[in-house]
């Protein structure tokens, strides 16, 4: 082959590769269109990842703001179903999938591939301190609880109901004769309690 051959095949090489570089761009912004880029945590590697039903491949995702649910699985492994509410003002949003062998095939590709798993659940360690740096952000007063004395525990729990995941309720498990004194703590640390939803055991926020 003389060099003028090989000239036009590497330029038919580069060419071809800069085609698929453009063409990859145009699918990136067309799914990217209007959406937000979820990245996707899962070990094993080779899980199946569903979102609102269907396959999804890859690490990074692009929904749809608003609420879908996703199920990740692989035979011999845990299935990890759950959802997720996407927001379009927030960054770093992920679907978490590291799955829990269930069989004696499943512990032997666990053990074979224990440094992927074990960089899974790191990176799936930093999104959730991440998350809890949010949500701490947004609402100061967890940074004091759980708290409990002789007489009433208050504790917390994230609000179902906030499509922020920011949101909290307050929960203070005390009897009777004693919430006042837990209403009390709440408002010695130097917060306003009618502004949480507070749930008594078995009652409700009766500042709302």
């Amino acid at each position: 082959m003389d060099n003028v051959h090989k000239t036009k095949i590497a330029i038919a090489i580069v060419a071809l590769a800069f085609i698929g570089i453009i063409v990859w761009s145009i699918i990136q912004i067309h799914q990217a269109d209007g959406k937000v880029a979820i990245r996707i945590i899962k070990a094993p590697a080779d899980a199946t990842v569903k979102i609102d039903g269907k396959n999804h491949g890859g690490d990074t995702v692009y929904l749809e703001p608003g609420s879908h649910s996703y199920v990740i699985s692989r035979p011999e492994f845990k299935t990890v179903a759950g959802k997720i509410t996407v927001r379009k003002d927030a960054a770093g949003q992920t679907i978490t999938g590291v799955l829990s062998p269930v069989s004696d095939a499943g512990q032997t590709i666990y053990k074979n591939r224990r440094r992927d798993f074990s960089a899974a659940e790191s990176q799936a360690g930093k999104a959730a301190v991440e998350r809890g740096e949010e949500q701490s952000d947004a609402n100061p007063i967890i940074r004091l609880l759980p708290y409990s004395n002789l007489l009433f525990t208050i504790g917390y729990r994230a609000d179902p109901e906030d499509p922020t995941e920011k949101a909290i309720i307050i929960e203070i498990d005390a009897p009777p004769t004693y919430r006042d004194a837990a209403i009390t703590q709440i408002s010695a640390w130097g917060y306003n309690p009618a502004e949480y939803k507070i749930h008594f055991k078995n009652e409700e926020n009766p500042f709302k």
